[in-house]
């Protein structure tokens, strides 16, 4: 029996052609390949695993502060693990010609990157782990905390996150090797935090413009108390904006 198939002509903007079919492509491989359950096995182990052992303590009071630090450093880690691959991987294989040499722009693959990568680690390693520690600090330390407060500081865990992966986009659009990716978001990383445990995290703020103050500022919203400054979430939202910028220009200038 033969079957009809209707092709839908999709009018998008000349600098985004090919976006909606590279997003929409890829979002089964998130579920049907290891790379973000990976990352979720490894954030959920060093992250709630580690908070229940404190419980066996009676170490109930430092749940909130433990969750939120650990929740902003490794999923740190775990998206320099995940990105360093994204970009290079592609070029070396060739696949980015490929792709490129169909009705696909430059922009809208770099932009269909990060839209795929964000909403991965958002669920994988924000949102997953986010839930299993609510649980935890609630449920197991019987800690009353706002779910609203919560979700607010997740936010702030999760632009931290965003900061090192536009970082790690666009480091991929310079470089041909994987290594490169790990070693200047890790270099970066380590830096930022020997600087915040040496300078007042309002100064570093104000003059290094680090962006891992967030981490500080979700543990804040999460226990119900005022923030010092809203200056981390400013610099790390521009700071994701310029490094998605500039990984599409420099995109623009890679020759295949």
């Amino acid at each position: 029996m033969a079957t009809n198939e209707v092709l839908t002509r999709v009018n998008d903007p000349e600098w985004l052609r090919g976006f909606d079919n590279l997003v929409k492509s890829d979002i089964p491989s998130w579920f049907r390949t290891m790379k973000w359950w990976a990352q979720f096995l490894w954030v959920f182990f060093m992250t709630n695993v580690i908070i229940s052992f404190t419980f066996i303590g009676g170490e109930f009071d430092i749940a909130v502060m433990l969750f939120t630090v650990f929740q902003g450093l490794y999923p740190v880690f775990g998206i320099l693990i995940a990105m360093q691959g994204t970009m290079i991987g592609e070029k070396n294989s060739g696949t980015a010609a490929w792709v490129l040499s169909k009705p696909v722009s430059r922009t809208g693959f770099i932009l269909a990157k990060f839209v795929n990568n964000t909403l991965a680690s958002t669920l994988f390693i924000i949102i997953l782990p986010g839930i299993i520690g609510y649980l935890e600090i609630t449920l197991i330390a019987g800690l009353e905390i706002s779910f609203f407060g919560f979700i607010l500081g997740n936010c702030l865990l999760w632009l931290h996150m965003m900061f090192f992966l536009t970082m790690s986009l666009f480091v991929g659009t310079i470089f041909n090797n994987r290594r490169a990716v790990l070693i200047v978001g890790i270099t970066f990383f380590v830096i930022e935090m020997l600087l915040q445990g040496m300078v007042p995290a309002d100064l570093m703020v104000s003059t290094l413009a680090f962006p891992s103050p967030n981490i500080s500022l979700a543990e804040a919203l999460i226990t119900g108390q005022s923030i010092f400054s809203i200056w981390p979430i400013i610099i790390a939202i521009v700071s994701c904006v310029v490094f998605v910028i500039l990984a599409i220009w420099r995109f623009k200038q890679e020759e295949f």
